[in-house]
């Protein structure tokens, strides 16, 4: 089975920050638009288990473009995956 993901052959970027600030807030930045995909509970789900956090202890600030970096095309299980790396990669795991 060949399964696509993303542009195929050509670069696929996806970033994500993480943020703790001083009263202890935790925050996760992405550009990433959910637009019914689900990318919004995938992301956190995947921050919060790599942080040991509760899913409810993260605020999501998504697809603000005034603080967010560019996610790519929200487009099937793209977000999923590359997104995902992203996010995976900025809990320090």
């Amino acid at each position: 089975m060949w399964y696509g993901i993303g542009n195929t052959g050509v670069a696929n970027p996806s970033t994500a920050q993480m943020e703790v600030h001083p009263n202890g807030e935790l925050r996760l930045l992405t550009g990433t638009a959910d637009i019914g995909q689900g990318s919004d509970t995938v992301l956190l789900q995947i921050a919060s288990e790599a942080l040991g956090v509760n899913f409810n202890e993260i605020r999501l600030i998504r697809a603000d473009t005034s603080v967010t970096t560019d996610a790519g095309a929200t487009s099937a299980s793209r977000q999923t995956y590359i997104s995902g790396n992203a996010v995976f990669a900025q809990s320090g795991i």
